[in-house]
């Protein structure tokens, strides 16, 4: 399995995590992903994401996250 797709597969399992637990915050700081995995879009209770030193450049799953307020993008290509 390549690098960016085990870290898509552990940004799936932070993801699960934080339905689960239903906490405030997601950090997939420096996994090797181009794209965010679709299950995010239903943390809608989300208020910090950290995408630091990822690849995303759509951030079109993010629009009904109404609760975030802190959103790190450094170091990406947007």
């Amino acid at each position: 399995m390549s690098d960016e797709n085990s870290d898509y597969a552990e940004a799936q399992t932070r993801i699960a995590q934080v339905a689960a637990e239903q906490t405030g915050g997601l950090y997939l700081r420096r996994l090797k992903i181009t794209k965010l995995p679709p299950e995010i879009a239903q943390l809608t209770q989300l208020t910090r994401l950290d995408l630091s030193g990822t690849e995303i450049t759509d951030l079109t799953p993010l629009a009904n996250m109404t609760l975030l307020t802190r959103l790190n993008l450094s170091g990406t290509p947007i």
